[in-house]
């Protein structure tokens, strides 16, 4: 069974391997059901953004992304639509991130406690 200090720690593992090769981006997946958040890593900014794409969510986790969380909604302009929840970091607040991620996954996904997760962090 998988804990929920072991994702905490995989996650924190793979943020801050990502900041120290100045890898952009990381996907971390619930396996099961496939649903993801991805964030890119802006190093010289200082900046992290988590995204969530819509094509995921329901409109109830839509609500609860944005009201739990003050996150936003990224309009597209060349499809003219709204496409993702974002949410803004400083990248001094990395150590935030994996509780952030648990949360969505428990409480906005309603995923079981043990729940699996895969994670990737690359650059393009």
């Amino acid at each position: 069974m998988i804990l929920k200090k072991e994702r905490l720690e995989e996650i924190d593992r793979a943020f801050k391997l990502a900041i120290e090769k100045k890898e952009d981006y990381v996907i971390v997946r619930e396996i099961e059901s496939g649903k993801f958040i991805q964030f890119a890593i802006f190093e010289s900014g200082g900046i992290i953004v988590m995204d969530i794409p819509l094509i995921e969510l329901s409109s109830l986790e839509i609500e609860d992304l944005i009201s739990i969380f003050d996150a936003s909604v990224a309009w597209d302009r060349q499809s003219n639509e709204y496409v993702s929840i974002q949410k803004f970091f400083d990248v001094k607040e990395v150590d935030k991130i994996s509780n952030i991620i648990e949360k969505i996954f428990t409480e906005v996904f309603n995923f079981p406690e043990n729940y699996r997760i895969s994670i990737e962090v690359f650059s393009k």
